[in-house]
């Protein structure tokens, strides 16, 4: 064989190698760039799908700081409601006509102890009912005067004692007894 048909024959086997490597290379970077599209597309899946699971989290979260919020506003307008019938007694207490506040009175007058001495405070608007709901429970022993911050009802403060029947009072432990009668007289259930 003959110097240029042998560096022939190396030149085709070397381009033949070149061609071999060249496809099993293209092949390989083929495979690898698929296997990389299938992680890609497996990792984009997966992101995805948390993506969603967090954005469903965060709607049901919204949802239910939503429903809270709407609770608390319920809630917040149904105290406000029941405050209000509890400030108009005591408003309606305080505006009583002057038979009906004298009798008020001296049935509360008539519950204290006997023997009970000492000032009562009565609100300065009402002096002539009280005095003369003290005299009709036939009491004696307590001096009366003027209590200007009093819408209603009257005090006693005593040597042995202390005793609160002003409106405010009464109608806060009444309150206490009646809230949940009340609320429900206006919040009825269905």
């Amino acid at each position: 064989m003959a110097l240029p048909d042998i560096t022939q024959k190396i030149l085709d086997e070397a381009d033949r190698r070149v061609k071999e490597i060249q496809n099993d290379t293209a092949e390989e970077v083929a495979e690898i760039e698929r296997e990389t599209r299938e992680k890609k597309d497996a990792l984009k899946h997966d992101y995805d799908q948390a993506l969603e699971r967090d954005k469903d989290h965060l709607r049901r979260q919204a949802r239910s700081h939503a429903e809270q919020a709407k609770k608390r506003a319920v809630e917040t307008s149904k105290r406000q409601h029941i405050d209000r019938v509890f400030t108009e007694v005591t408003e309606r207490l305080a505006k009583l006509p002057r038979d009906a506040y004298q009798a008020l009175i001296t049935s509360l007058l008539q519950e204290l102890p006997s023997g009970t001495r000492g000032t009562l405070y009565a609100p300065a608007t009402r002096i002539a009912e009280t005095d003369k709901a003290l005299a009709t429970a036939g009491i004696r022993d307590l001096s009366l005067e003027e209590d200007v911050s009093m819408t209603g009802g009257f005090r006693i403060t005593g040597a042995s004692a202390d005793y609160d029947y002003s409106f405010e009072r009464l109608v806060e432990d009444a309150r206490d007894e009646h809230e949940l009668t009340v609320a429900q007289t206006l919040f009825p259930t269905t």
